[in-house]
């Protein structure tokens, strides 16, 4: 093996040494946390998400007819990244039809919802839930990205329905040209960010009927 591969080896291992570090030294704690809602809410607003799979962006630049409904209602700037923008626009028309209140502040901001759930909710295990919302922030950055759960799977694993990403085909993982179904796994990191943490929501219904919300299958 000549000196120049036995370099190229060393730099990738010494790389991924330091990846490892900096992971292990900036990884967030990883907490679920719940808000209280009604489950009318819930089942409308993920019926709403649902049916946007599919929508793509006019030009590529974080815009097109529903986008910037969604950025407009959740009061950020036209061509501003949609992922929370997205989620909230459909609580919002959730909460028109049903009259219910959003249990959460109006906002575009990724990591909104679990900063506001980590002061106002209650602390659960980190099991995931349908409805619960998976976030991802950047190290040392009020940036990051957040998605929605509609099916949970084992180990980790679970589906979203994910605004202002890629098909996962190619592009980005996080900001992409449209709104797409994903899979994610509630440990693992995303490009440069890392997990948070999940909100999920409780209902004082014991059981709720997810089968008009799911119907994907």
């Amino acid at each position: 093996m000549k000196k120049s591969d036995i370099r190229i080896i060393f730099s990738f291992i010494l790389l991924w040494v330091i990846m490892v570090i900096v992971f292990s030294i900036y990884t967030y704690a990883q907490q679920r946390y719940e808000l209280k809602t009604e489950a009318k809410l819930l089942v409308k607003s993920q019926v709403i998400a649902l049916n946007f799979e599919g929508l793509k962006e006019l030009t590529g630049h974080n815009d097109g007819y529903w986008i910037n409904r969604f950025n407009r209602t959740a009061g950020v700037p036209f061509g501003s990244p949609y992922c929370m923008s997205g989620q909230y626009f459909c609580y919002d028309s959730a909460s028109r039809i049903t009259g219910i209140k959003i249990p959460f502040p109006k906002s575009g901001v990724a990591n909104s919802v679990y900063s506001y759930a980590k002061k106002k909710g209650n602390k659960t295990s980190y099991n995931p839930q349908v409805s619960d919302f998976i976030t991802w922030k950047k190290i040392k950055s009020f940036r990051g990205h957040i998605e929605r759960v509609f099916k949970v799977g084992k180990k980790g694993w679970v589906w979203t329905i994910a605004f202002n990403t890629s098909n996962g085909k190619r592009g980005s993982q996080r900001e992409g040209n449209g709104v797409y179904f994903r899979k994610r796994n509630i440990y693992h990191p995303l490009g440069r960010m890392l997990i948070r943490g999940l909100v999920g929501f409780k209902t004082n219904s014991k059981f709720i009927n997810y089968k008009e919300a799911c119907n994907y299958e």
